[in-house]
């Protein structure tokens, strides 16, 4: 079946018009409602914004206050800190001078008698006795190790208090094998007539050989060295004997030398010796 529309369209345009108006109106009202409820969202969202400023600056006024009371704290113990650093730098100002002492022990030949040491910031000053002329130049052999362990500056460790006389080396700077061999008087008859090393011979020779030794002592040197030969008469010339222990051969030395890497003292701190 076909339909035939045989009125004309502005009969109908009433009814569109009504339909459009309806559709708008209901849009209308959809979108007023959206729009209403969008901003009393965000008007409670900017209410709650401001509740939390005006928290936040209460927040801060009491972080304020918090860090003057933290600044005044550190103030307070600032001075302590301080004297703590302090007392720990003075602390590792000492213990350097503790392993300087074990580091030149380590450089002294294990015969030798110390009998004083004195440490200071630059350098160092022992008193030591040596019994006899080996003694002496391994000493000056040790000391020479030192320089290449780091512990002394460059020639200027030197040996002190030798007889008047004393041909050989004085400083182990330069120390050789030639000046070992110089140095290296044996001494084995006591000056004052107790040989170890003759401990094993007969009563009569031992008595010949302390009898001569003591006669000689008299002799001009020439007739020492003579009579005794070189080594013994160097020995007796080198050599004293000791009243304690009674008749002991010695020679008391003095050993100066000086800190490849001198000890620094901490900022307001004097030196101090050990």
């Amino acid at each position: 079946m076909i339909k035939l529309q045989l009125l004309p369209d502005y009969v109908f345009e009433g009814d569109k018009i009504r339909r459009n108006v309806i559709v708008c109106t209901v849009l209308l009202l959809l979108v007023t409602g959206v729009s209403v409820q969008w901003m009393r969202i965000w008007q409670n969202k900017v209410a709650d914004m401001k509740n939390q400023a005006s928290v936040s600056g209460g927040f801060q006024q009491q972080i304020a206050t918090l860090q003057g009371q933290i600044q005044t704290q550190r103030d307070m113990v600032a001075p302590f800190d301080n004297k703590r650093a302090y007392m720990t730098s003075l602390c590792d100002y000492g213990a350097k001078y503790t392993e300087k002492v074990r580091q030149l022990g380590r450089y002294i030949y294990n015969r030798v008698d110390v009998l004083s040491c004195t440490i200071n910031e630059g350098g160092f000053t022992m008193a030591v006795r040596t019994k006899t002329t080996e003694d002496v130049a391994r000493t000056l052999m040790c000391l020479k190790a030192g320089y290449k362990g780091g512990l002394f500056a460059q020639d200027s460790v030197t040996l002190s208090g030798f007889p008047e006389g004393w041909p050989n080396a004085t400083s182990p700077s330069g120390y050789s094998t030639s000046a070992f061999a110089h140095i290296n008087l044996p001494f084995d008859v006591n000056l004052g007539g107790r040989s170890p090393v003759n401990s094993g011979a007969t009563g009569m020779a031992q008595a010949r050989e302390e009898s001569a030794v003591a006669g000689v002592g008299e002799l001009p040197a020439a007739a020492r060295g003579l009579v005794l030969g070189p080594a013994q008469a160097a020995r007796l010339k080198y050599i004293k004997p000791s009243a304690d222990p009674p008749d002991q051969p010695y020679m008391n030395l003095t050993i100066d030398g000086k800190w490849a890497v001198p000890i620094v003292a901490p900022a307001g701190a004097a030196g101090a010796a050990g």
